[in-house]
């Protein structure tokens, strides 16, 4: 995109119970200041990683292992998302937080394999800086 190019990405948040359906939140995202945010807290690779081996339902209801690692990725992306509207630290303690629990920790090694630990130290690194 040129400099001068918006790339605004809206998100409609909703919810069913029963037979309802409720409108939760609509949400604008400015992809160009998300990717510089993410490229600012030097966690790129992570989020690779860990978006790109995100498990289905199916894994997760066979494995607890995997459902915690997918609770964790839905943890991490939540929480960018409101320190990029927010700019609260608060936010990126919640992701890094997880990590001195060694269920989560397994969890990541698990399905992570030899990537687990650098993308764990890229994390972890990201509020030191």
């Amino acid at each position: 995109l040129a400099e001068d190019e918006q790339s605004m990405l809206s998100m409609v948040r909703i919810r069913k119970t029963g037979n309802k359906v409720m409108l939760k939140a609509f949400d604008l995202i400015e992809l160009k200041e998300l990717a510089w945010l993410i490229r600012r807290l030097k966690i790129s690779y992570s989020l690779v990683n860990l978006i790109r081996n995100y498990p289905s339902k199916v894994e997760t209801s066979r494995n607890p292992r995997l459902a915690r690692y997918r609770r964790y990725v839905e943890t991490v992306s939540m929480n960018i998302l409101k320190y990029y509207w927010l700019r609260n630290p608060a936010y990126l303690y919640d992701v890094v937080r997880p990590l001195y629990v060694e269920n989560i920790k397994e969890a990541i090694v698990y399905r992570l394999g030899d990537n687990a630990e650098r993308v764990i130290l890229n994390i972890l690194h990201m509020v030191r800086e």
